[in-house]
């Protein structure tokens, strides 16, 4: 700071209440503007700052966006596309406004305000109130120690909810909208879906928790809805602009391979009814008096508690390569592999290489172990399997042991067959 007295008539009292004014307030944090500003308006604004205040008070950052589309098309008053603010607000209100507003899309793209979105907002606000309200309310839910499925979606929350707050510091607010609203309900779907089908009733603290959180990490966007929620749904006295943002653990490493396990084994056995489906359509009547879909039938999931050994020593060199260079190089990886095997290896090696390059950690895609039970997860889903495949009335579930004809067990990838009870 500038320490040096100042020939001014101003009262040093009111310089000094000025100055702290100033330091209170600044330096900012981002200004925002549009991209046809970058050459001028915005460039000006640096230099500005630079000439006339020290480097603390410097803007910290600068955010471009886009133009503003209206269903798809440049807005213009000759072709009536056109909406004005205080119009979309009157006829949508100010929440679905914003949310579609955030929906548009972020970055120096231009930006596009669908209007199907607005009412669809509007009625999934609606639905997502009444479920709120109508489930903390209820007082047949469950209550006491967590299950299997209550530690799934707890952990799904926590991961949610660190994601949503990295987006809005990095101002993504399509992608906060994603995973704080659109993904936050999608975990309370499959939540309310499992435990139905496993005949068990929601836990009653984690549809309050859910409630909260929900409330807190779309008031940025939607303050009036998440008032409602924070206010009159939980009971809260105080406003919901006076809460912090949650805190929440960091993510259950199990829990979250536990949760990826069910979600796709659930998504596969339902793929695989509809292959061997298909299958049996053109096999002649012969050839198909082994199964019948429409008749009562039987689910055999093969569980593999160890990889085959060329899939063992497969990992292993990839391990080494990951280790060594912080990467793998395909090509110079077959050079290390048996031409022989190199057609029945190679899918292998790019589902695995596949899993690193989306973010997986190294260490859980080369380990040759499954952090969670693989079996007892599978006997957790069997009451969802019989409410949710027609004519399923036993599922069992056997140990593979080596390598078979057709597709082969491994750890975390079970084999699917369905056969009729005599």
């Amino acid at each position: 700071d500038r320490t040096e007295s100042v020939d001014s008539d101003i009262p040093r009292s009111d310089l000094d209440l000025m100055r702290n004014e100033f330091k209170y307030w600044y330096p900012l944090d981002v200004r925002i503007s549009g991209k046809d500003l970058a050459r001028n308006h915005l460039l000006f604004f640096l230099y500005h700052h630079v000439a006339l205040f020290d480097k603390p008070y410097w803007p910290r950052g600068v955010r471009l966006n886009g133009h503003l589309m209206l269903n798809g098309e440049k807005m213009s008053k000759s072709t009536g596309n056109f909406l004005t603010l205080k119009d979309a607000v009157a006829k949508y209100g100010a929440d679905a406004t914003r949310i579609a507003l955030a929906d548009g899309g972020d970055g120096i793209e231009d930006a596009n305000l669908e209007e199907a979105v607005c009412n669809a907002t509007i009625l999934r606000l609606y639905e997502l109130r009444r479920w709120c309200h109508d489930s903390v309310k209820d007082t047949g839910l469950r209550t006491g120690e967590y299950g299997l499925w209550e530690k799934l979606w707890n952990n799904e929350m926590n991961i949610l909810v660190s994601e949503t707050f990295s987006f809005y510091e990095a101002t993504s607010f399509k992608l906060a909208l994603k995973s704080g609203f659109y993904d936050f309900i999608a975990s309370r779907d499959w939540y309310r879906d499992i435990t139905k089908a496993v005949g068990l009733s929601m836990h009653s603290d984690l549809v309050k928790r859910f409630t909260e959180l929900q409330a807190l990490l779309l008031a940025p966007i939607a303050p009036h809805f998440s008032e409602g929620l924070y206010r009159d749904v939980l009971g809260n006295g105080d406003s919901i602009q006076q809460a912090l943002w949650p805190q929440v653990p960091p993510a259950d490493a199990v829990l979250s391979a536990t949760f990826s396990y069910v979600r796709s084994v659930t998504s596969n056995i339902t793929a695989a009814e509809g292959a061997q489906m298909k299958k049996v359509r053109f096999l002649s009547d012969v050839e198909n008096d082994s199964y019948d879909p429409k008749e009562k039938k039987r689910l055999v999931i093969s569980v593999a508690q160890s990889y085959p050994e060329w899939q063992e020593k497969t990992m292993n060199l990839m391990a080494k390569q990951h280790e060594n260079t912080g990467g793998v190089d395909v090509k110079e990886l077959t050079k290390q592999i048996d031409k022989k095997e190199i057609k029945k290896v190679m899918p292998f090696v790019q589902s695995l290489k596949k899993r690193l390059d989306l973010g997986e950690k190294a260490t859980d895609v080369f380990s040759h172990q499954l952090p969670f039970d693989e079996a007892e997860t599978l006997k957790e889903i069997v009451p969802s399997l019989k409410q949710t495949i027609p004519k399923l009335e036993d599922v069992e579930i056997v140990m593979a042991e080596g390598e078979s004809e057709g597709k082969a067990a491994t750890p975390g990838n079970p084999v699917f067959n369905f056969e009729n009870i005599k």
